[in-house]
């Protein structure tokens, strides 16, 4: 997941307890897989287009703290516990 973020990671925003993130063309999809694969625990789901993914976290509002961990991971520091995959 950290490897995935850094590599496709173009920005990072939220809204209460939605973050969208978004990727180059056609990278959203394979961001979103990871997300999934990870089972990251923060998170209810994820939708992905093209170039954004949109992920649902569980707390009402977790979106910040989701965010800022994506964008740690997006810029190299992985947050403790999560995996490089």
């Amino acid at each position: 997941l950290a490897r995935a973020a850094h590599e496709l990671v173009v920005s990072v925003d939220h809204s209460a307890n939605i973050v969208v993130v978004r990727t180059p063309p056609g990278g959203a999809q394979y961001l979103a897989s990871a997300f999934a694969r990870a089972q990251y625990a923060p998170l209810l789901g994820t939708v992905a287009g093209d170039d954004t993914v949109v992920l649902v976290t569980r707390g009402a509002d977790g979106g910040g703290g989701v965010a800022a961990e994506i964008l740690a991971m997006a810029e190299g520091r992985a947050p403790a516990g999560v995996e490089a995959t």
